[in-house]
């Protein structure tokens, strides 16, 4: 198997960039955890929970903000790329800019606007209205910021792209907050050193995005200046990425339903659990995150050239390369479930079971996640959108019956039964559509399209 990796050539820059990507997706747990270490120990589990449900709500918010665009950018400039017309590229970057920013800026008003019911639904008070009206400043640079990562991506800046992640908002936050504590203990330091972070962050990479742009581009600054913002364009632009920003918006409540639906259901430190044994669950996307996030821009370049067969063996490649790093995080996480939630104290060992649950939806993850990256590179963006859009509605349904009975467990089966369906759905749809399934063998158990 590991010779067959070698042996292609594709997926030997898929190797390369995933080992950089996969060393900074373990910086990144690694930053999270130790956030979460610190908050616990500050604040408690009910400080776990708040920031849990801040960062959940920006998430959110921040996913419409975008409109599809740090998705569509990936495939854009990897087509850009195959086709000789990259001094387009930061025209494109350009235009997309100018649409996140109207779009930021409406969201982050009508968020400020319902600070007070989301404060009273998650917090069960209004006095903590004062949490989203803060995290409606990140908004905009957050939006941008993970656009930038994106665009790092699809020109290859694999240590760049790596860089911008979620990892160094986290370390970030983590800096921020224990110096906010030494001179204010309170609990509005967990939101301030998050915001702190993100603008920080921001700040970074649109410096450097615009240093790969004139290194891309000599005469860039002419460009630039040359710059028109045409409607016209800019539709073309939105009917592509809004499919995107669907799946995307989708995708994320389908990961955050359980967080945002028990903040609802239990109190703040069950929700802090929870989300712990989510967290540790989530040490297999390590691996998925980190080379699927690689294998896109492959998968749309090798779609423009029109390489069906090298697609078709990129993908169970990478499948096969996702699979043999996955065994060993997963195995770990079965062996050692309570002694991994009890480093962040006694009273998270009651989410043992919630992170055993959780972890089986992580095996189907691991043979089949690629898929989705595969349909939205390749023109199936609305086939990624009706999977996602059954699947949220399926979980957030699951989830309102299960939590009530069961508690965390419940949510943590409804998670995880939903995760086994959107991926099985996704495989269905690759194989009817192109005739494979991402599994490194050949299964042949679904009707393809004809």
């Amino acid at each position: 198997m590991i010779q067959r990796l070698k042996s292609d050539i594709h997926i030997k820059e898929l190797l390369k960039g995933s080992a950089i990507n996969i060393f900074f997706k373990i910086f990144s747990v690694v930053a999270q955890y130790l956030l979460f270490w610190v908050i616990a120990k500050y604040y408690q589990a009910s400080g776990v929970g708040i920031f849990s449900i801040v960062w959940t709500v920006l998430q959110v918010v921040t996913v419409f903000s975008k409109l599809g665009f740090d998705t569509a950018i990936v495939k854009l400039i990897a087509t850009y790329f195959s086709t000789g017309k990259e001094k387009l590229i930061p025209k494109l970057y350009l235009r997309i800019a100018i649409l996140i920013v109207i779009a930021a800026l409406f969201y982050s008003g009508l968020l400020a606007l319902n600070s007070v019911w989301i404060s009273n639904l998650y917090f069960e008070s209004t006095g903590n209205s004062k949490y989203i009206l803060i995290i409606c400043l990140a908004v905009l640079p957050l939006s941008l910021q993970y656009v930038n990562a994106d665009a790092f991506k699809a020109l290859k800046e694999y240590t760049l792209y790596s860089a911008f992640q979620n990892g160094s908002i986290f370390i970030l936050s983590l800096i921020f907050i224990v110096l906010i504590h030494s001179f204010y203990p309170g609990v509005d330091a967990i939101v301030y050193g998050l915001v702190s972070a993100v603008f920080i962050l921001f700040a970074f990479s649109t410096v450097f995005i615009r240093r790969v742009f004139r290194k891309l581009i000599k005469n860039y600054s002419l460009i630039v200046s040359e710059l028109k913002f045409k409607i016209s364009g800019s539709k073309s632009l939105l009917k592509m990425s809004l499919p995107m920003m669907l799946s995307n918006s989708l995708f994320l409540i389908l990961n955050w339903t359980d967080t945002l639906m028990l903040g609802a259901f239990v109190s703040d430190s069950e929700v802090g659990i929870y989300n712990m044994a989510l967290k540790i669950a989530a040490l297999n996307t390590i691996v998925l995150v980190g080379v699927n996030a690689i294998a896109m821009p492959k998968y749309a370049e090798l779609n423009a050239c029109e390489n069906k067969d090298s697609l078709k063996k990129f993908m169970k490649n990478t499948t096969l390369f996702i699979i043999l790093l996955s065994v060993p995080v997963l195995s770990v996480i079965f062996i050692f479930p309570e002694l991994l939630l009890g480093m962040f104290g006694e009273e998270f060992k009651i989410g043992v079971s919630a992170l055993l649950i959780l972890s089986v939806g992580q095996i189907i993850s691991s043979f089949s996640s690629t898929t989705i990256n595969l349909l939205n590179m390749t023109g199936k963006e609305i086939s990624v959108r009706n999977i996602l859009l059954g699947s949220v509605f399926f979980n957030m349904i699951f989830n309102y019956i299960m939590i009530p009975i069961y508690g965390i467990n419940g949510a943590a089966i409804a998670t995880a039964t939903s995760t086994i369906l959107w991926n099985l759905l996704a495989v269905i749809v690759l194989y009817r559509n192109y005739g494979f399934t991402p599994y490194p063998t050949n299964i042949r158990i679904f009707k393809r399209k004809k």
